[in-house]
Order: C-alpha cells, then sequence, then structure tokens
C-alpha cells in the first residue's frame, strides 16, 4: 500500500516524494518525510571514517563490495590528508531507520520480490512520502 502511495504521490502535481539516497537522506535530516521506503536488497553500508591523526570524521555510503575491497582506504582526510582512517560501519537499513525514529518517520522496509519492490527499485529502491511539499 505504501508504494502505491508513493506512485500516486510521485505522478501527481502536487508531488511530495523524494527518492534516491541523498534526497531521502536529507528528507530524515530535516524531519520531512512522513514515511520512508526502502527496498530490502539495496546494497549499501553507512560508513563513518574517523581520521586517525587529526580525529576530522567523515561520511560516506558505500556498497558492501565497495566497503570490503577497502576503496574508502584511498580517500584522505580533507583536513590534513592522512589515509588511515578508523571506519565504523552501519548498514543502510538501520542508518536510515536511526534517522527515521528521530524525526517521527515510519520507515517501511519492502521486499524486492514484490511487484511494488520491483517498482521501488526503479527509483533506487529508497524513498519518501513527504509531509509537505518542499
Amino acid at each position: 500500500k505504501m508504494v502505491q502511495r508513493f506512485l500516486r504521490e510521485a505522478n501527481s502535481s502536487e508531488s511530495k516524494v523524494a527518492y534516491g539516497l541523498r534526497e531521502v537522506n536529507n528528507s530524515l535530516v530535516k524531519g520531512s518525510a512522513e514515511i520512508a521506503l526502502i527496498s530490502e536488497d539495496v546494497d549499501l553500508l553507512y560508513v563513518k571514517l574517523k581520521c586517525k591523526k587529526c580525529e576530522n570524521e567523515s561520511e560516506v555510503f558505500l556498497s558492501s563490495k565497495e566497503y570490503h575491497e577497502r576503496t574508502w582506504i584511498k580517500n584522505p582526510c580533507k583536513r590534513c590528508s592522512e589515509k588511515d582512517h578508523d571506519a565504523f560501519e552501519k548498514d543502510i537499513v538501520d542508518y536510515l531507520a536511526d534517522l527515521a525514529s528521530m524525526s517521527g518517520t515510519d520507515l517501511e522496509v519492502i521486499s524486492a520480490k514484490t511487484e511494488e519492490g520491483s517498482m521501488l527499485k526503479s527509483f533506487g529502491g529508497i524513498a519518501a512520502i513527504l509531509r509537505y511539499k518542499i
């Protein structure tokens, strides 16, 4: 029902939706999302990096393959250019659930095996129905 509601909203002239990781993340941070939707098979990790030299923190979103291949390690610290980081990872569903709970947003995990899950996947697998038009 939620995916169908999202699709109706997306097709309306007064569209109140966001989709894609960046837009949904921003809507959760701002508290403008009423309901967030994520496909159960979205392969992303939220990774917080902390520079071992200057303790500067940065955040990135990586596929599990990128994370395990340690491709993120090539990115030097933006403050001191050090390449040695501590990394703290969290599954994208857990990350979005934490953001959703802080902003009073419901998070629905949608099975990828359903027709609605396939439709959601065409929007990047992450979407939100907003409380108001931005």
